[in-house]
């Protein structure tokens, strides 16, 4: 398992060019990042993805200036989340931005959204 602390496995995306036959070479900033940040030690699982479609599970061999691994299987490809997001943006005018945070701030702020439109200006949604 990727750390000494995380069940997950740690996806990285590098350049196919890192990839030699079932051996791959991480580059210095990855490599700082496996052992510094993620603390990952010989023996470790990651996803290595080459940005064309391929991912391969990968066991770290050594660790250092530059990391290598070897290729111990391919790995599925992240499937897409089943969320569906909307994002809208609005900008109230004038004093209805104070509309809105004075509605959404009275204990609901955690799931408040303001909504502006020609027919309801400034109103402010708090579920």
């Amino acid at each position: 398992m990727a750390g000494p602390r995380s069940g997950a496995v740690r996806r990285f995306t590098i350049s196919p060019e890192r990839i030699s036959g079932d051996r791959v070479v991480f580059d210095a900033a990855e490599s700082r990042h496996l052992v510094r940040v993620l603390r990952l030690h010989p023996g470790d699982l990651v996803i290595a993805a080459d940005g064309h479609g391929h991912a391969y599970r990968v066991r770290i061999l050594t660790l250092g200036a530059t990391a290598t691994g070897a290729i111990v299987g391919g790995a599925a490809a992240a499937e897409e989340s089943a969320l569906t997001i909307s994002l809208v943006q609005g900008i109230p005018k004038g004093d209805q931005m104070e509309v809105c945070g004075s509605a959404c701030g009275r204990g609901k702020g955690r799931h408040c959204a303001a909504s502006s439109s020609a027919s309801r200006p400034g109103r402010a949604v708090c579920p």
